[in-house]
């Protein structure tokens, strides 16, 4: 194996779709291929991809399945995944989105477009690693912004515990966005500086990653916590705010 490329899991039933990737991209990465969902989750745990391309439609079990479970496993939870599509549509896009995708690629496949989208999404999970691991730096340093809290990460910071003591796992762009709020409870962080942390744009959908994202951290906290309420609280116009004290929710 060449460990200078990033590894990029393939996961598609129509051979024809896997050949056109395979010449896009065989060249600047070291690829692997599954033909259905369950084959990706075996390759997914074997080789840890960087970057995991995911059929939406597969005959036993559905790409948005696939990605619900890769979010929810705690060593592969980091790993971005971008959808391969034929389907179209707002509502399929959001469920997608809600499963932990990052992005989506439509059918038929521009291999240019696949290129650049790609190395876009490989660079970014790369700069979100580092983000990630200078703020949590930041939160080691400054024990006392935390104390007020609640809310506590372990030192890996991919599982925070909510105030009743329960696990909740978070993705790499979550435990992010948590880490950047925590580091000033209290503090609104604007729109832009948050979008910048977490790689996405300034603009209405920049910001509707940043809602949903939101959305999903809220739904995960009742799960586990139903007594619990995540106390980010928006500023309309301005950004979010992770609240010091209940009563400020």
């Amino acid at each position: 194996m060449t460990p200078d490329k990033a590894r990029i899991l393939i996961v598609d039933d129509e051979p024809a779709n896997l050949a056109i990737l395979a010449t896009a991209l065989e060249c600047d990465y070291e690829l692997f291929a599954a033909t259905g969902g369950y084959k990706a989750l075996e390759l997914a745990k074997e080789i840890r991809p960087d970057l995991i391309l995911l059929d939406i439609m597969m005959p036993d079990l559905s790409g948005v399945d696939v990605c619900r479970i890769i979010k929810s496993d705690a060593d592969l939870t980091h790993i971005p995944v971008v959808f391969l599509t034929a389907m179209t549509g707002q509502t399929n896009e959001a469920k997608g989105l809600e499963a932990g995708g990052l992005d989506y690629l439509t059918k038929p496949l521009a291999i240019e477009l696949v290129k650049l989208r790609v190395k876009n999404q490989i660079e970014h999970a790369r700069i979100v690693q580092r983000r990630a691991s200078d703020i949590q730096a930041g939160i080691r340093k400054d024990t006392n912004l935390c104390a007020i809290l609640p809310w506590r990460f372990v030192e890996s910071a991919s599982t925070l515990y909510t105030p009743n003591g329960s696990a909740l796992l978070l993705t790499s762009h979550e435990s992010l966005l948590l880490q950047l709020l925590l580091v000033t409870p209290g503090i609104t962080i604007g729109y832009q500086d948050i979008l910048d942390a977490l790689g996405q744009p300034n603009d209405r959908f920049g910001k509707a990653r940043l809602e949903v994202l939101i959305t999903r951290l809220r739904a995960k906290v009742s799960t586990v916590d139903p007594a619990a309420t995540l106390p980010i609280k928006a500023r309309r116009n301005i950004g979010y705010v992770f609240l010091c004290t209940p009563d400020q929710i």
